[in-house]
């Protein structure tokens, strides 16, 4: 009599997860690189934009620099809504992660607030922030907010670094870009603001996700 065997093999296979065809890496070692665009939206406009950051009130969190934003960046009472954004990005994937680091000046009384946000579109689609202080333009997918609340002393105060990793975004090639947001209410430089110090932001990277373990499992029959 002839007797069938099962054979049951099963193949773990490490894959990573999908490299993006640009990631973006940033050390602003020379302050405001001319890839990024910084937009100043705030009510009323202040003297300050994005700018190198000032080492005298703290040094960078890695290499030469860093970018800082400041009370300055609207008048006494204003709104701030100060937008950095990154260069155009080729191929965003689920799984890629997002990381920075960030901090205001040791002992500030003044609460600061940072959102970053993502953009998919083409260039110009992801150079629409809107036209207000309150307005984010095409740039409506929230990914960290850094002290949401205006807590005082909520901000970090020593370079703490904050991640998002990407998900829900539509299968196939996806342009876009990020957005550091500097968004602060009642601010300014006094005396009327209660918000609004100093911050700085360093060491930005896009990095693809961890492995994925694909399981395959193939069934062979053998006859004996």
């Amino acid at each position: 009599m002839k007797t069938t065997f099962r054979l049951l093999l099963v193949l773990v296979v490490a894959v990573s997860g999908a490299a993006s065809a640009q990631p973006l890496t940033e050390a602003f070692d020379s302050g405001v690189p001319g890839t990024w665009l910084p937009l100043n939206n705030s009510v009323p406009l202040g003297t300050t934009g994005w700018f190198t950051g000032n080492p005298g009130v703290f040094p960078a969190q890695a290499g030469a620099g860093y970018v800082a934003a400041n009370f300055n960046n609207t008048t006494d009472n204003g709104t701030i809504s100060n937008w950095l954004i990154s260069p155009q990005l080729a191929n965003l994937q689920n799984g890629e992660v997002l990381s920075f680091s960030t901090r205001t000046e040791v002992g500030s009384l003044f609460p600061d607030l940072l959102e970053v946000r993502l953009c998919l579109g083409d260039t110009t689609a992801c150079s629409n922030v809107g036209g207000t202080a309150a307005s984010v333009g095409n740039f409506t997918t929230l990914l960290v907010t850094v002290n949401p609340t205006l807590a005082v002393g909520g901000y970090p105060t020593s370079w703490t670094q904050f991640s998002s990793t990407l998900g829900g975004l539509p299968v196939g090639v996806n342009q876009g870009r990020f957005a550091f947001r500097y968004a602060v209410p009642s601010a300014g430089p006094g005396p009327l603001a209660v918000n609004s110090d100093y911050i700085g932001i360093d060491t930005v990277n896009l990095t693809a996700g961890p492995p994925v373990d694909l399981a395959i499992t193939k069934s062979v029959d053998i006859a004996a």
